[in-house]
């Protein structure tokens, strides 16, 4: 490859300029060039030379020719320049050894997760344009590189059949899809329409997605976990994007945007499972820090997917406004679990969320009680629990009321098998001993409700436990 590019000094010339325009400094361009190419194809003043010509808007040596205000117009304007720089591509990508090799066939499978004949292309488009290339011209080109084809003149019959990514047996392709992530998944699905209808027909199972507002430092970012990937959008002075498998890049659009468009697509796939889905916010009272209204933001989102398929939902900062707006995009039926952690003072459970078919088909509803030690929100009625197998929910005290509908409502309910009830008041025993006409032992108190089975109430300071037990 090295005397094929000495022999053609304008493909060199493209290669260099496809530095120059990614914003390679002379140094970092030369070292980049030499690793991928060779030592012995040009030397560091040569790279300066016409690293200066291009900051010219000069990119051959006659002066007379036409001075670009662009530099990529060159590309766009050029098939044979677009060509010489997936050449580079191709070169980089073999010497960092990326890429795998299947029959002679690209297999589109990268060893760090994000590098793949996808992101490849999809790195071109970012650069010179979406439409500068379509994935299937940059395909052909690839695979001929591959297979040691590197005259940039040849034109291909256009009547031949082209084979193409989707021609691959079908489980071939599944078993690619397989070792694509998530954010790769979405870089992929944005090639070509087939691809897209390919990847969003196919199951994918995914832990958790995690979606948090945060800040890094004091500047507000918003971070998206999924598994052991995770991307971080945030604004240090100019907004940009960190994935855990690529650089940093900027962004043309405040971080929010970005981060809102990417977790779309990631959701719009109505084949995507999830075991968890995890939000974590502020209070609405910092939508200005933010910049943008973030449950706003969200349930737009939400509403451009199907309902999500989630086993779990967790809400680990967040309002019952939030919860009223978000769990209606959640499949019922299929979520399982309702957990929250931190409410806010003085927050009110509503009445609408306990009418939701996601709340009355759930099977698990968890608090954690030291969330609410130190917070005045108001739960509702213990009836609004009884359909659940499990429960803990945290009260101001103990009621009469809330020790009769255990009695009356809750023992009677034939799904129901523990709960955690806490409180922020000591619990006055006699309250109950009134309602259950005995009196406790050592803090137990066993409360029959067949032949073969009977309730356990445990009592503590400020908790009470219940458990349906065997005989």
């Amino acid at each position: 490859m090295a005397e094929y590019l000495k022999n053609n000094p304008i493909a060199l010339r493209h290669c260099l300029l496809f530095l120059y325009i990614r914003n390679y400094p002379v140094d970092d361009a030369y070292k980049q060039f030499c690793k991928t190419v060779g030592d012995d194809v040009i030397d560091e003043q040569d790279v300066q030379f016409w690293f200066n010509r291009f900051r010219q808007g000069v990119f051959d040596r006659e002066e007379d020719k036409e001075l670009w205000t662009d530099m990529r117009d060159v590309f766009r304007s050029d098939k044979y320049a677009l060509r010489a720089a997936v050449l580079y591509q191709y070169l980089q990508s073999k010497h960092e050894n990326l890429v795998y090799f299947w029959h002679s066939q690209c297999i589109l499978v990268e060893r760090f997760g994000a590098n793949h004949l996808f992101f490849i292309h999809l790195g071109i488009c970012n650069v010179f344009g979406e439409d500068v290339m379509t994935f299937p011209e940059f395909q052909f080109w690839f695979y001929r590189f591959f297979n040691g084809e590197f005259d940039l003149d040849f034109e291909r019959d256009t009547d031949k059949k082209i084979y193409e990514l989707l021609d691959m047996p079908l489980v071939v392709m599944k078993n690619i899809l397989k070792n694509v992530n998530v954010f790769d998944r979405v870089a992929l699905s944005q090639t070509c329409q087939p691809l897209r209808q390919f990847i969003q027909n196919q199951k994918l199972f995914l832990g958790t997605l995690e979606f948090k507002c945060e800040l890094m430092g004091r500047l507000p970012a918003i971070r998206f976990t999924f598994g052991k990937m995770s991307s971080v959008y945030s604004k240090d002075g100019s907004n940009r994007m960190k994935n855990s498998d690529t650089e940093n890049r900027d962004l043309d659009v405040p971080y929010w945007k970005e981060a809102f468009l990417d977790f779309k697509e990631v959701i719009r796939n109505p084949k995507l499972y999830l075991d968890e889905l995890i939000l974590a916010f502020r209070s609405e009272e910092d939508d200005e820090f933010y910049g943008f209204d973030v449950i706003d933001q969200l349930e737009t989102a939400l509403k451009s997917a199907h309902q999500l398929n989630v086993k779990k939902l967790i809400f680990k900062k967040s309002s019952t406004g939030a919860i009223l707006k978000i769990l209606p995009y959640v499949k019922p039926g299929y979520l399982t679990t309702i957990e929250i952690g931190l409410l806010f003072y003085k927050d009110v459970m509503s009445e609408e969320v306990f009418g939701m078919e996601q709340w009355k088909q759930a099977k698990y509803f968890v608090t954690r009680e030291s969330d609410y030690t130190y917070n005045s929100c108001t739960i509702g009625s213990l009836r609004h629990f009884f359909h659940f197998k499990e429960f803990s929910v945290p009260f101001k005290e103990l009621t009469v009321e809330n020790v009769r509908e255990m009695k009356e409502v809750l023992f009677k309910s034939p799904d129901f098998e523990k709960c955690s009830l806490s409180f922020m008041r000591a619990i006055d025993t006699s309250t109950i001993e009134r309602e259950f006409g005995s009196t406790f032992a050592k803090n137990t108190c066993h409360y029959p409700i067949s032949n073969t089975e009977y309730f356990e109430i445990k009592f503590f300071v400020r908790k009470i436990e219940v458990s349906r037990k065997k005989m």
